[in-house]
């Protein structure tokens, strides 16, 4: 479905509801940050950009262990989703998903290429992916990291601007507004108001967990996927 709707219409609906607050000294920072809240809760399908796009093909090198992303979408790189390293030298091409973490230390003494390679994690201080080791390339072999990013939003600075989630969720946006509005105003519905935003927030989620396929690779309590016998990487999800 399309966005059409805009943060003043939103605000329209909800002046009604909030008249002792002087909206539109607030109204543009109020909006931002409903829509932060929003944004960060999901990787939403719109705020989802390809690796490749953003820097070209990351084509690894030997002895190279940190790889730089370069231009991203939106306001910049939020949070990595799924990254793989694909053979690229063959056909067909070779795949092999890797696991995602928060960190990892240098590690130039060790070598790997597309299986030995099991994570990878996004390195805020180079703005670069870091794999667990340096990549081993050899004869006429080629391989690239290929993955998904969830991109940071774009600040909203004008109540016209168009609202990017599909206008199904209007209603999101709508009642996050009256829930910030209610705490700036020190109004006692505000708590039920959260609860109904972040109620509403939820069966977007909900919604939008499309598909039965592989979800990010996170390393975690064991929830994210099931264990394979081939090319488990390091944590063993598929």
């Amino acid at each position: 479905m399309a966005s059409t709707y805009t943060w003043a219409n939103a605000l329209t609906l909800v002046a009604s509801f909030i008249k002792n607050i002087p909206t539109a000294t607030y109204d543009i920072r109020v909006c931002d940050l409903v829509n932060s809240y929003i944004w960060k809760a999901y990787p939403w399908r719109w705020a989802q950009a390809s690796l490749t796009s953003a820097s070209g093909a990351l084509n690894l090198v030997d002895a190279i262990q940190d790889y730089t992303i370069g231009t991203t979408t939106g306001a910049g790189f939020y949070r990595l989703l799924r990254t793989r390293i694909t053979r690229t030298d063959v056909s067909p091409v070779v795949v092999r998903e890797k696991d995602i973490v928060s960190w990892l230390p240098p590690n130039l003494e060790s070598r790997g290429a597309i299986d030995s390679i099991q994570v990878i994690c996004y390195e805020p201080v180079s703005s670069g992916l870091r794999l667990d080791r340096a990549a081993s390339v050899t004869g006429s072999a080629t391989y690239r990291i290929d993955g998904e990013y969830q991109f940071a939003p774009v600040k909203i600075t004008a109540t016209s601007s168009v609202i990017v989630f599909p206008d199904e969720y209007f209603e999101v946006a709508v009642e996050g507004l009256k829930w910030k509005y209610y705490q700036l105003g020190d109004d006692k519905r505000e708590s039920s108001q959260r609860t109904v935003f972040f109620g509403l927030l939820q069966q977007m989620i909900a919604d939008e967990d499309y598909g039965d396929g592989p979800p990010p690779r996170f390393p975690g309590d064991g929830s994210y996927g099931v264990t394979r016998a081939g090319n488990p990487g390091l944590l063993g999800w598929y």
